[in-house]
């Protein structure tokens, strides 16, 4: 949040960036426990990876969605229902005239189940939406 200006277009994308690296990240748990990608996903930057690693890590996620494409569309969508649940819930506990960012925050942590809440609240920490706990 010390990165953008204080106009509230600019303030809302590191709140989306969270959902949405969080909604990732679940996703990238999920194929990695079906065995759908190699466990390095959850910890490698893949801008790190040399060429060679890149090709090889592309070319065995393509055959496993090849081969299990159902998959991959039920992670993603395990992982989306994670965190749209969790909003959902989160909305119904929040006053949309007094609401700002780091209240909408701890209401979805607080509104997620275990896996999804550890995720969101690091992504929103890092983004400086809220505070370690």
């Amino acid at each position: 949040m010390s990165q953008v200006t204080s106009e509230a277009h600019d303030r809302s994308l590191p709140f989306l960036g969270a959902i949405f690296d969080t909604i990732v990240e679940l996703y990238h748990r999920e194929l990695v426990a079906s065995g759908c990608a190699d466990h390095r996903l959850l910890s490698v930057n893949l801008r790190d990876l040399t060429q060679d690693e890149f090709d090889w890590f592309r070319q065995t996620t393509a055959e496993a969605f090849r081969d299990k494409p159902l998959f991959f569309k039920l992670a993603l969508i395990k992982a989306r229902d994670s965190v749209g649940g969790a909003i959902g819930a989160a909305l119904h506990k929040l006053d949309p005239g007094a609401m700002r960012l780091g209240d909408a925050a701890l209401a979805i942590v607080s509104a997620a189940d275990l896996r999804a809440a550890a995720q969101l609240e690091e992504n929103f920490v890092w983004r400086e939406i809220i505070g370690s706990r």
